[in-house]
């Protein structure tokens, strides 16, 4: 492996990247922790005659980004041609704010419910606008580490950002331990809360990290 001069700037986005998105992480990995618990007892899934298994949720949520994903795609070569498509980090603040806002749908669905069991259209609703929010983050951060990446190393890079998963789940894992503990709102705007700070990272990196791109567009890496 040999680096080039200007890799190191390149490194240092990565870090900051992977470091950054394994606070999204921490937030989309308790739908596979707790929430199919919380799916199970405390959502009201008769519909149609009958009672919804837990598992289908975990369906709609794969069927959300199926659907949309087409959609998506559409918009952005459409803001392409008309010259209005936002910077890759851009719509990663954007998609990372829209899983914040999904989050916050389960945290009004328990608050405004009472006690009594959660209306299903929250938990549907929650699906579509996270699946909305993945799409807008995860496949451009995955593109951004790849134009980012030396490319000596751009094969490891796109591995090592896999790191941000294994930490977000981690500490997903360990908040799990809270579910039941604090009403079911808090845990889920705490959540929120970490989509939140991920947007606001990279909001704040907007300006240096496209003018670093664009640096890195003009001189490619050899």
């Amino acid at each position: 492996m040999t680096l080039e001069p200007g890799d190191g700037a390149r490194i240092a986005v990565l870090v900051m990247i992977v470091a950054t998105s394994s606070l999204f992480w921490v937030a989309q990995s308790q739908i596979w922790n707790a929430y199919p618990v919380w799916v199970r007892d405390r959502v009201d899934r008769h519909m149609f005659g009958l009672d919804a298994p837990v598992t289908w949720f975990q369906s709609v949520d794969s069927l959300g980004t199926i659907l949309f994903g087409p959609v998506v795609i559409w918009l952005w070569a459409r803001q392409q041609r008309q010259g209005t498509e936002p910077a890759d980090v851009t719509k990663i603040v954007w998609g990372t704010m829209g899983f914040a806002a999904s989050e916050l749908l389960l945290a009004a669905g328990e608050f405004l419910s009472g006690g009594r069991p959660v209306g299903v259209l929250w938990a549907l609703s929650f699906h579509m606008l996270s699946a909305i929010g993945w799409l807008y983050a995860v496949p451009v951060i995955v593109a951004l580490v790849a134009r980012a990446a030396p490319k000596s190393i751009k094969a490891t890079a796109i591995s090592a950002y896999y790191f941000a998963i294994f930490i977000g789940s981690t500490v997903s894992g360990s908040l799990g331990k809270y579910y039941g503990v604090i009403p079911n709102w808090q845990f889920w705007a705490l959540h929120a809360g970490f989509a939140v700070a991920c947007s606001l990272i990279f909001a704040a990196l907007t300006l240096p990290m496209n003018r670093l791109l664009t640096r890195m567009a003009a001189v490619p890496s050899p």
